[in-house]
Parts: structure tokens; sequence; C-alpha cells
């Protein structure tokens, strides 16, 4: 049986992301990406006896957009938090045979692309959610808890590209 033991308050963890199926929209052409990259979560204080929150310091992802020649096609996204200073929040909690996690971040994105770079900012905090075997993770999956739309800061309304599904798998990086 995994074990369940919450983190103590301070433990910090980088862990590998990767999502090699991961949907999105991009000037509302559905498209297929595969982003990688990692992030820090760091434990904090006890929420309750079977509940800990966590904090989010670094998120980093990064996916090649497929090519099909044009000016809107190739090119990389980035996705990040959105001020590293700002404190994602999130929790994990501990039942007799899996952690619940719960991490929410406000995330900006570079899309750069042969006919130039565009930053955005996302309209709504991502949030991403799990049932983890262990924690910290070793292969497990996270998913969105619901789609985010990532728009130019001085047109909201413009959404310029959506995340639709992002199937992380994420796990403890060594070293």
């Amino acid at each position: 049986m995994p074990s369940t033991t919450l983190p103590s308050e301070g433990d910090e963890f980088r862990i590998r992301c990767d999502a090699p199926d991961a949907e999105l929209t991009l000037r509302a052409r559905p498209v297929r990406v595969r982003f990688t990259g990692d992030c820090t979560v760091r434990a904090g204080a006890r929420e309750t006896a079977d509940g800990i929150t966590l904090e989010l310091p670094s998120l980093a992802l990064k996916a090649e957009l497929p090519d099909a020649g044009g000016a809107e096609d190739g090119g990389t996204i980035e996705v990040r938090l959105k001020d590293t200073e700002a404190k994602s929040i999130g929790h994990l909690r501990a039942s007799s045979s899996q952690f619940d996690m719960l991490l929410v971040a406000d995330i900006v994105a570079t899309v750069r692309q042969p006919g130039g770079t565009i930053e955005l900012g996302s309209a709504q905090p991502m949030r991403l959610w799990a049932h983890l075997d262990h924690f910290p993770p070793r292969g497990e999956h996270c998913r969105l808890g619901a789609p985010v739309d990532l728009v130019v800061p001085d047109s909201p309304e413009a959404t310029v590209v959506q995340l639709q599904d992002l199937p992380l798998k994420v796990e403890t990086a060594s070293g």
C-alpha cells in the first residue's frame, strides 16, 4: 500500500512535466502539441489533520507548434507563471491510499511564430488537479480543471490560445 505521509512545511520538490498529447486552439484552429518542462512545488502550512497548503514558485512549459509553412504556423508556445513573486496556491490532502492535489496559478504565455511574437495572459487562473498514489509524484498524471483562455492583455475579449486539455505526466526530477 502506498504511503500517504504528508511532506513537511518548507519541503520543496522539482517536478518534471510532460504532456505528449495536449490540446489547444490557436487563433480558433485546433492544435495538438507536446508540452515539456518543469515546476517547483513547495509544501506550506498544515490546513487540517489530513491536508497542507502548496505553493507553486515556478512553472515553465514549452511546446513546438506544427508548421504548415504560413506566417501563423510553426514556432513555439511557452507557458509560465504570471509573476514569480506572486503566490500560486493549492492544497494536498491525504486519504488512506492516495493524495488529492490542486494547484491554482495565474499564467502567461509567449507565442513565437515566423510572423511575430505575442505575449498573452490568462483570463482566469489555471487549475491543475490530480489523484496521486505518491507525493511527490512518480510518473502520475494531473489535468486541467477547466479550459484556460490566454488573451491579449489589452483586449481580454480576444482569446488567442485556449488550453483545452493538458494531461501532464508529473514525476519528481532527480538531482
